[in-house]
Order: C-alpha cells, then sequence, then structure tokens
C-alpha cells in the first residue's frame, strides 16, 4: 500500500512539473488534462504526507517517553 501511495505521490510531483513547462501552458487540452489529474491525485497526497507527519509525530512522542522513564515531567509532556 506504501508503495503505490509513494507512487502517487511521484506522479502528483511530475504532473506539477508538467504544469509549469511552458510547451504545456501553450497548449490548452493538454494543459486541461494534467490540471484535472493533479486535481484527483491532490487529496490522497496532502492526505498521505499529513499521515507521514503524524507517524513522525507519534514516533518521536514514543522514543521521548521510553528515554524519561522515571522523569516524572518528561513522562507528562511526551505524553
Amino acid at each position: 500500500m506504501t508503495d503505490r501511495l509513494e507512487a502517487t505521490c511521484r506522479t502528483f510531483e511530475a504532473l506539477e512539473r508538467q504544469l509549469a513547462d511552458p510547451s504545456v501552458t501553450n497548449n490548452p487540452q493538454e494543459l486541461l488534462k494534467l490540471a484535472r489529474e493533479r486535481s484527483r491525485l491532490e487529496p490522497l497526497v496532502l492526505d498521505y504526507q499529513a499521515l507521514q507527519i503524524i507517524t513522525k509525530q507519534n514516533l518521536q512522542a514514543r522514543e521521548m517517553l521510553r528515554e524519561s522513564r522515571g522523569d516524572a515531567e518528561m513522562e507528562l509532556l511526551a505524553q
């Protein structure tokens, strides 16, 4: 599943590069096609990026909690 999400992110980034290409901006049909595909992928990519951030923060908090065993103030902060 992660591989497919990563591939979708790469496709999204490629679409953004193509949309910035002057040869595409001069071709209204191609521009519209790429813009629609980008719009279709955007919610998925943004949600996946948010999930990655939350996952990283969760791992950091767990590590902080593990390292703070015995330090009540740090345990509270980690929780």
